[in-house]
């Protein structure tokens, strides 16, 4: 699921639909065309998993094949060039990925040996291949690193774990107009254009990365954010940035977090989903618009199975296949709910199953 102003679902069958945003593409349904519910992406495409960037999108196919479509001035579709599609098409290098990724003009692969490759926008390092280099087409990210999961979301950071739970992050370290924010969590300042170990000995089952901070999930259920912290999205009831991991505040247990561009989200056993960060356009779901330092509950008394942080909106999808979606529309129907009308609580994206 989601980032910026699309986003998208797969079906029981793994048919990719998509809505939102789609003056570039994204949307892979051949047209420029907007749309504020979901739409078919053309080709008889079946993926296992689909990623969306802030202006374009990944599917991975269930042999490995990645396919990338919508915006590609930064060759983040990996074609070798830069011309947008409005239609999935192959990336070249004849890779086979376990997982992919999109993020601001930029996409990456895990193998299964746990090597990873990036494509697209790299002026801050986020590729991590030593450079600045924007590329066309996949590289290596240097270090000889073998990852279990990479998330390459933030907006010039990407973030990566191994199977000892360490936490690894590339790219940008700063915000222009304030200086350091630390979302490399390395507790020093300036850019990596390769893999830097983030601080403190933590153990990570899962990472995610938002515009400017970090995020990991520890088996215990305790979820500890590094960054950038002016809307409080960090959770541990202060707008103060932290280049090191801090405990996110409540004594909450979550099996499953996710970040959006401007706040955080975790999701308990039981199905309850909280969040904390910007509130502005109801991203929080909270029927506020109240930015939240510490985790506040998604109203509703809804059971999800699934969470997914985005550009100013989350989604989050129920065992029936429901996705429910809740925040800005971006002016594009980003929601899927058929409106414009932003949303501070959960409102079901139409037709999904």
């Amino acid at each position: 699921m989601p980032q910026n102003a699309h986003n998208g679902a797969l079906t029981s069958a793994r048919v990719p639909w998509m809505w939102g945003y789609n003056a570039d593409g994204r949307l892979g349904n051949q047209t420029i065309t907007s749309a504020s519910s979901p739409v078919l992406v053309a080709g008889n495409h079946e993926f296992k998993q689909i990623s969306c960037g802030d202006r374009h999108s990944i599917g991975l196919k269930c042999d490995g094949s990645p396919y990338c479509w919508g915006a590609n001035g930064n060759g983040q579709l990996g074609d070798q060039s830069l011309t947008g599609k409005s239609s999935p098409i192959l990336v070249v290098g004849n890779h086979s990925f376990i997982q992919v990724s999109a993020g601001n003009g930029r996409t990456f692969g895990l193998k299964a040996d746990g090597t990873a490759f990036g494509w697209g926008e790299n002026g801050s390092g986020a590729l991590g291949d030593l450079s600045i280099t924007h590329r066309s087409s996949p590289v290596l990210v240097v270090g000889n690193h073998s990852f279990l999961e990479i998330r390459g979301g933030g907006l010039d950071h990407t973030i990566a774990r191994k199977a000892d739970g360490s936490a690894w992050c590339w790219g940008a370290n700063d915000v222009a107009a304030v200086g350091t924010t630390g979302q490399l969590g390395n507790n020093s300042e300036g850019d990596r254009s390769s893999p830097t170990l983030v601080v403190g000995a933590h153990s990570f089952i899962q990472v995610c990365v938002g515009e400017n901070h970090s995020a990991g999930l520890k088996d215990n259920g305790q979820c500890w954010t590094w960054g950038y912290n002016p809307d409080g999205r960090l959770g541990d009831n202060s707008i103060t940035n932290r280049s090191s991991p801090v405990l996110v505040v409540g004594g909450h247990s979550f099996v499953e977090i996710s970040c959006g561009r401007l706040g955080t989200y975790g999701r308990k056993v039981d199905g309850s989903v909280w969040a904390w960060g910007m509130g502005l356009s109801g991203e929080n779901g909270d029927n506020t618009i109240t930015d939240r330092s510490s985790p506040v509950l998604v109203v509703g008394n809804h059971s999800f199975i699934q969470i997914s942080g985005a550009y100013s909106f989350a989604s989050a999808r129920k065992a029936d296949g429901s996705v429910w979606s809740w925040g800005s529309q971006l002016g594009a129907g980003s929601l899927g709910d058929w409106t414009l009308t932003n949303r501070s609580s959960p409102v079901a994206v139409v037709g999904t199953v």
